[in-house]
């Protein structure tokens, strides 16, 4: 993949993003996996840019992808390569943990964005959306709920992909 000046390495992302506040931008993030990008998360980064100057858009890298056999579908070039290329998205960054927590806690988002899903946090499968409200008021920010269209990469990848090795 080629190179990008949207794509920040993590261990830069604390530094710069420290340096866009600086200069006045207030930073909004959103975090996942982004599998397999649809018209949801198009919608979602829409609606999370209009919170902000800046969207950052951090990732799970792809060996703390826990979301079944054969996940992530597309690796961490072809989900980055996917982001980069969004008018909306303006810097992506890989993130070498399982969670959120680290991401948060780098970027230091004045608006941290989740699916209205994660408004109920009974229902976050993972239970990692507690760690993420903690980490996100530690960090000076607010958690906002979007998404006026809502799918789900999991799903849409089990009913329409072949996600296991026909060997």
């Amino acid at each position: 993949m080629k190179s990008s000046k949207k794509i920040i390495n993590f261990e830069k992302l604390s530094p710069f993003t420290k340096e866009l506040k600086k200069d006045g931008n207030k930073i909004v993030q959103c975090h996942g996996t982004f599998d397999l990008v649809h018209p949801g998360h198009i919608i979602h980064f829409e609606e999370a840019k209009a919170r902000g100057d800046i969207l950052v858009v951090t990732i799970t890298a792809e060996k703390f992808v826990n979301k079944g056999p054969g996940r992530p579908f597309f690796g961490d070039d072809l989900r980055i390569r996917s982001l980069i290329n969004l008018e909306t998205v303006d810097f992506v960054s890989v993130i070498p943990f399982p969670a959120a927590v680290e991401a948060i806690k780098a970027v230091c988002p004045d608006v941290y964005c989740k699916g209205k899903e994660y408004q109920n946090p009974s229902v976050d499968v993972t239970g990692n959306i507690h760690e993420d409200i903690k980490t996100v008021k530690e960090v000076g920010g607010e958690i906002a709920y979007l998404g006026s269209v809502v799918f789900s990469s999991s799903k849409l990848l089990n009913k329409h992909f072949e996600t296991f090795s026909k060997s």
